[in-house]
């Protein structure tokens, strides 16, 4: 029996994610205010949604409203305001990543989420419900190296 391809846009979507916001031409994201500055940036970090949609690597911006995340190869973008995070924590040694991690819960939208879900069982975008797999209201941010758990961790707080 074999594995089916997941699209990590859609998944990112029905849990709430923007996958689609301004970058300006080095890739960043624009601020979606006049208030809203980056205040740090961390590469080489990877993703996991839920418990094993791995994103890949990227790099991480804390901004003062959201938390965003690009992908190296731009395939995945991926922006979430302070709002939808219910929970953040530091993991020392989580198991499905193998090391430190910062975890991070979302809101689910509860009643949002599932009204995102029309009569016939598709969403706006035509997808059956069949097609998104059970994923957590969860992600994991990696960094690469371990001991920036810390450092990425301190600007969320």
């Amino acid at each position: 029996m074999g594995t089916r391809a997941v699209d990590l846009n859609v998944v990112a979507t029905h849990l709430g994610i923007d996958t689609s916001f301004a970058r300006g031409g080095n890739g960043e994201p624009l601020p979606e205010s006049e208030e809203e500055q980056t205040t740090s940036v961390a590469p080489a970090v990877s993703l996991v949604l839920g418990d094993d949609l791995d994103a890949g690597t990227g790099t991480l911006y804390i901004t003062t409203s959201r938390v965003v995340w690009i992908s190296s190869t731009q395939q995945h973008t991926f922006a979430l305001t302070y709002r939808q995070i219910v929970m953040h924590a530091i993991s020392r040694s989580n198991a499905a990543v193998g090391k430190a991690c910062i975890y991070l819960q979302l809101d689910d939208g509860s009643e949002d989420m599932n009204d995102d879900y029309g009569e016939n069982g598709s969403d706006a975008d035509g997808h059956e419900n069949g097609e998104l797999p059970d994923v957590a209201a969860e992600l994991l941010l990696v960094p690469e190296d371990e001991s920036k758990v810390d450092d990425i961790f301190r600007p969320c707080v």
